[in-house]
Order: C-alpha cells, then sequence, then structure tokens
C-alpha cells in the first residue's frame, strides 16, 4: 500500500465539532471508493475505543478530549490509511487496505491510548461491499 494521507475532512467540511473528527459517512464512504476503485478485500477497521473513567457521569467534555486524543494518536499510528473518524460516541475508526504492518502499528496505537484509558482491536471487513457497508455500520451502534 503506497503512502496515503489519511482523509479526517469530507469536502462539505462535515466533522464533528468538539473533536475535529469526520463522522461514520467518510469511513463508508472512503469503503465504497476503495471497492470500486479494486482495493483488495479484506479491509480492516481498527477501533479504538475509550472507556469512562471511575465517575459515574462524565461530562461530555471530557468524554470528547479522549476521543480526540484517540484521534489524532489512530491518525498518526495510520499514516496510511484510507481514512480516519468517529464510529459512535466512544469509538475512533480507522479504515485500512492491506497494510504487512497492521498488527505493528494497532500494537502501537493500543500502547499510544493506553493512558485515555482505551483499548484497541482490528476488525476484518470481507464479504461483499453490502456486508462490508453493513459491519462497518454496525461498528457504530
Amino acid at each position: 500500500m503506497g503512502m496515503r494521507v489519511p482523509r479526517v475532512w469530507t469536502a462539505a467540511g462535515q466533522v464533528d465539532p468538539l473533536t475535529g473528527l469526520a463522522p461514520v459517512g467518510v469511513l463508508r464512504e472512503a469503503l465504497r471508493e476503495a471497492l470500486v476503485t479494486g482495493e483488495q478485500l479484506p479491509l480492516a477497521v481498527v477501533v479504538a475505543e475509550v472507556w469512562g473513567r471511575e465517575q459515574v457521569h462524565e461530562h461530555p467534555f471530557e468524554l470528547a478530549r479522549r476521543i480526540t486524543l484517540a484521534g489524532a494518536m489512530a491518525q498518526t499510528a495510520f499514516g496510511s490509511a484510507l481514512a480516519v473518524g468517529r464510529l459512535g460516541v466512544r469509538r475512533v475508526g480507522v479504515l485500512c487496505g492491506r497494510d504487512p504492518d497492521l498488527h505493528a502499528r494497532a500494537d502501537l496505537l493500543a500502547q499510544m491510548v493506553l493512558d485515555l484509558p482505551a483499548t484497541v482491536h482490528l476488525e476484518p471487513v470481507a464479504g461483499s461491499p453490502e456486508v462490508a457497508d453493513w459491519h462497518l455500520r454496525h461498528l457504530t451502534a
């Protein structure tokens, strides 16, 4: 995979105003474009999920701050990603093509987000384009 700059902003400027991350629609658009232009499945979505602190009622700005940090760290660890964006309330998603260093990059991101606290896991995206799109939508829940 060649070096690409991950897409974070949409042409229409649609971003989450608190985090500056792209909405899930950008990840879905990047997935469709990758499949149309011949990117080989399986693709992978690296999910960084930010967990709540001990407080029962976490302030929304604190959660947004940690999501923003997780997104910036994901962009750093996955500089060649197809897209980086927000997946739901507590998740950042990175859409990656075939990358021989995928596991090493995911491990690096897991170390980077450890203090947020957050966890990182890989979700393979395989099957037809419809199944891949369904899987990405499922990750936002």
